[in-house]
């Protein structure tokens, strides 16, 4: 159990429960967008390129079920840094924050660093 008020499909329409309002409800319809930037640096020393990169998300309208992907004022943030060496080693660094929609938000404890290592041959 997440700890939020969204019910599943299946579930008496929670209007009618206690502590239960419009905005805990499942909608018909729901929106949200992505924004990223990123930028490649290349060169910075012999054979290394350095891409800085950040993601924003924000899911302004509407509740899908409780496993679903958006719950109104959800957002996540991510800030990373790639650097690649002469095309064939890749190394990465990633921070990522999830916030807003209070109790709701199933995902509002699960900020994370990543660390990716990859080499191709």
């Amino acid at each position: 159990y997440d700890g939020s008020k969204r019910g599943f499909a299946g579930r008496p329409n929670g209007a009618y429960v206690s502590d239960y309002d419009d905005e805990d409800q499942i909608s018909r319809d729901a929106y949200g967008y992505t924004l990223a930037l990123s930028g490649t640096w290349n060169d910075v020393y012999a054979g290394v390129n350095l891409s800085p990169f950040t993601v924003f998300k924000h899911n302004f309208q509407g509740n899908s079920h409780q496993t679903g992907n958006f719950v109104e004022g959800a957002m996540a943030y991510s800030v990373g840094l790639r650097a690649s060496y002469l095309n064939s080693l890749e190394a990465e660094v990633q921070y990522t924050e999830y916030y807003g929609a209070g109790q709701n938000n199933s995902g509002r404890d699960r900020d994370n660093v990543g660390v990716n290592l990859k080499y191709s041959f």
